[in-house]
């Protein structure tokens, strides 16, 4: 790769340390964007047929019409008054319903996800399938049973979904799923189940909107309206969010229901307006639009304002295009939305959904990295500017001068008129092209420990094509680099601050923020250095390890693989989580030893679901410590390959079982024998581990640790654990947390599963000798919290037995 300097002022730090390599041809530029149709999809009248399916344990509409009018209405008219409005007379739907209700054949939740309490009978691979046969055979029966009096142009399929809570009806069909608590456990205080059945339907599930018109009753017209919107031809319009590989956001400023959202979509997509309409500017001057809300028809003379211009900017794949909202009113408007809206395009982009940016980004104040969120205000008022000064700046989502400035804003008698000017901005090819490499910050270094410190950045700008990598370099010397320093990249993708461990104390460490894309990588313009302490006898840190924003305890893609919820207390005690989080954390698969050179783990058979995962060793550069069900497939396949391989680690190690103390599953209980004493451990050593000496070894070997004795420390009273506190201190200030393994006793009354043995983890210390803060990962401690500081005695409620345990992931024996 070459690398490139620049006269660029606002990113000259960063080419001179970035490389490039030129991107492919683009087809579409600022010059040839233009709509996507000349005629609409549809004229005059057109029919949308309603598929009215119910479901045995769901409340059945008392007529297919109920549903039909319901479904009509919007906040403030209908569906056809908004199209009319909105198409400018040209089309408009009608609801129509096929004669009858089509009964499921099995209850709504066998449709919806799989839920380890809500909905135990839900699908947890084939929902498509199962969605897709419930379409077809709803169609084929309601066609069956009669005609409508015009053939639709579309078929909707409306979901009835209100759960009928008669006891009967609970019993017969959901009792199957839901055992009935025996005598015993009812006077325990078990509650019976079957209450908490609630099958939810989230968005892009497959009985939501997903290319397909699908709607919910009970509801009124707006989501059919957005579907509608999708038939005739327009996408969504949205800001994406950090599930797509990016930066927090929400969806742009609309005119309203999504896809016909940014009042352009009429001549861009619909072709309801034509293109005098939206003319394209690229003179300086005086332009004066009206009402976006308004009329422009093709017959209707020259002298008719236009509803809105395009704008070329200082980069080919952006284009700007301004409106002016005045006099809107529902159904199709926003009635509170008065001023001069900006927004850009990146017209290379087919899907809004890849993230900043967008398709479509809407300037507001108080948003200069174009995440749009937080309060900012997007009208501009009568006085207001729109240039590389203003709040919000003229600058690009690649952060380059927009190339245009908006001022003298005039606003009178339902018209807008303002000054355009070209201010001067002349990049060449190999300019242009870099700024399409990501972008980012470094934003604090804080909390420095004897061997480590966390740092924070923020990603300004993503990139095109989007980036792949992001996270920290950093070194001993000024202006580290990939080649120079060390990369510490962020595998969990949507949080942008982590520890950086194992440094050496003392030392002066020097850090930027770096990203890369397909195309090469950038540091920041920015560097900070921080000088690491030295350790001392009686040193007091105010520090976590684990911090509540670097997100490795909230590990969600688990806890709906394993229990299809969230934030449960059941979730605060599967071991899963509490060594994904470590071989996160250590970035080295427990068990295994890191690479000298890059932390990473070597190679180690796979394990687990192999045709879903994949071949080969866990790549943890590949991994996203809490994924979604959205991220990109190779992430999600390297994350379920780590989880499986953790979770056949669990059980070689025995953190599956029942407690601590091994026992033969096949033997006889009549014919059990007492379990013979445990061996001696030598010659004038006293055996430390007793009873617990089985699982001990099994839990080692597991964990490859070649020293038990100086990683397992039983601990059943305060005394004991109160002991292990100086040695506790002393790994703290080595940045490495400590586990303590718990043996669960029955909570009465707590309805919730759980494992048998839970993990605690000890990332940090107290105000006092005896006091740490202490991780739960995967939720709270039995309803106490996340993550808090407390007594270690206080890890000893509620628990037969514990184990306290100084692992290191890789290390040979004990890491102290």
């Amino acid at each position: 790769m070459k690398t490139y300097k620049t006269a660029l002022t606002i990113a000259a730090a960063a080419l001179a340390c970035g490389a490039f390599a030129a991107p492919s041809t683009r087809h579409v530029t600022a010059t040839s964007f233009g709509p996507d149709r000349t005629t609409p999809v549809q004229h005059g009248e057109f029919t949308v047929a309603l598929v009215v399916i119910t479901f045995p344990d769901c409340i059945k509409p008392k007529s297919t019409e109920e549903v039909r009018n319901a479904l009509t209405y919007l906040n403030g008219g209908t569906i056809d008054s908004y199209y009319k409005e909105y198409s400018q007379g040209i089309t408009w739907p009608v609801l129509e319903t096929y004669p009858v209700t089509y009964m499921a054949p099995q209850p709504l939740g066998y449709y919806c996800r799989w839920n380890h309490f809500t909905n135990p009978l839900g699908f947890k691979g084939d929902g498509p399938e199962r969605a897709r046969k419930l379409r077809e055979d709803a169609l084929k029966f309601v066609q069956s049973k009669g005609k409508l009096k015009k053939k639709p142009a579309y078929d909707c399929y409306v979901f009835c979904r209100e759960i009928n809570r008669d006891p009967d009806i609970q019993e017969l069909y959901i009792r199957p799923y839901y055992k009935k608590p025996t005598p015993e456990e009812a006077e325990l205080g078990v509650p019976d189940r079957i209450g908490d059945y609630n099958p939810s339907i989230p968005w892009a599930d497959p009985l939501w909107p997903n290319s397909i018109p699908q709607v919910h009753y009970p509801g009124d017209g707006g989501v059919i309206v957005h579907e509608i919107g999708h038939c005739l031809g327009s996408p969504d319009y949205y800001h994406a969010s950090e599930e797509h590989d990016g930066l927090e956001g929400t969806p742009c400023l609309n005119w309203d229901y999504g896809p016909t959202g940014p009042a352009y979509c009429r001549y861009i997509h619909h072709a309801f307006v034509p293109a005098g309409a939206y003319p394209k500017i690229t003179e300086a001057g005086d332009v004066t639009i009206g009402a976006r809300s308004g009329k422009y028809l093709p017959d209707g003379g020259a002298d008719q304002l236009p509803l809105g211009v395009f704008v070329p900017s200082s980069h080919p794949n952006y284009l700007f295009y301004i409106e002016y909202c005045h006099n809107e009113h529902l159904p199709v408007g926003d009635p509170s939305a008065e001023g001069l809206l900006v927004h850009v395009i990146n017209v290379t982009m087919t899907s809004p959904m890849l993230g900043p940016p967008d398709l479509c980004y809407t300037y507001r104040t108080d948003d200069p990295d174009h995440k749009a969120v937080g309060e900012g205000v997007a009208y501009l008022q009568s006085g207001d500017r729109f240039d590389d000064k203003s709040d919000p700046a003229a600058i690009l989502p690649n952060l380059l001068p927009a190339g245009i400035a908006i001022t003298d804003i005039r606003i009178a008698d339902g018209k807008c008129t303002f000054r355009l000017d070209f201010p001067e901005t002349k990049f060449t090819k190999q300019e242009l092209d870099f700024s399409l490499l990501p972008q980012t910050r470094l934003v604090d270094l804080r909390e420095p420990l004897p061997t480590s410190f966390r740092a924070e950045l923020n990603v300004r700008y993503r990139g095109e094509p989007l980036l792949t990598e992001y996270g920290f370099c950093y070194g001993l010397k000024k202006d580290p680099t990939e080649k120079t320093g060390t990369l510490f990249p962020l595998y969990h993708r949507d949080r942008y601050d982590a520890r950086i461990i194992d440094l050496k104390p003392g030392k002066m460490y020097y850090v930027r923020a770096y990203a890369r894309n397909a195309n090469g990588i950038r540091y920041s313009e920015n560097q900070k250095g921080i000088t690491l302490p030295v350790a001392e006898a009686n040193s007091t840190f105010s520090a976590t390890l684990f911090g509540d924003s670097d997100n490795l305890l909230s590990n969600w893609y688990f806890q709906q693989y394993y229990f299809g919820r969230r934030n449960e207390i059941i979730n605060s005690v599967n071991p899963l989580f509490a060594f994904m989080s470590l071989a996160n954390y250590y970035r080295v698969m427990p068990g295994t030893a890191p690479s000298a050179k890059t932390g990473s783990p070597k190679a180690k058979p796979v394990v687990g679901k192999k045709a879903q995962s994949g071949g080969g060793a866990v790549d943890l550069a590949r991994v996203h410590c809490n994924p979604a069900e959205s991220r990109p497939k190779f992430r999600l396949a390297e994350t379920d390959k780590l989880r499986d391989a953790v979770n056949k680690i669990l059980e070689d190690a025995g953190f599956l079982q029942s407690d601590f103390i091994i026992d033969d599953p096949n033997e006889d209980p009549k014919k059990k024998k007492k379990a013979p004493p445990p061996k001696p451990a030598g010659r004038g050593k006293k055996d430390p581990f007793g009873k617990l000496a089985p699982w001990v070894k099994k839990c080692a070997d597991a964990l490859k640790i070649k020293e038990p004795e100086k990683v397992f420390f039983p601990c059943k009273t305060a005394d004991q654990i109160n002991a292990l506190a100086p040695e506790m201190r002393k790994w703290i200030l080595l940045s490495q947390p400590v586990l303590v393994v718990r043996e669960c006793d029955f909570f009465e009354g707590i309805t919730h599963e759980r494992w048998p043995l839970d993990i605690a983890i000890i990332d940090g210390l107290g105000d006092d000798e005896l006091s740490f803060h202490v991780a739960f990962p995967g939720g709270a401690d039995r309803g106490r919290g996340p993550s808090r500081e407390m007594k270690l005695s206080e890890l000893l409620e509620s628990t037969t037995n514990a184990i306290v345990m100084f692992y290191r992931p890789g290390a040979p024996a004990s890491a102290k």
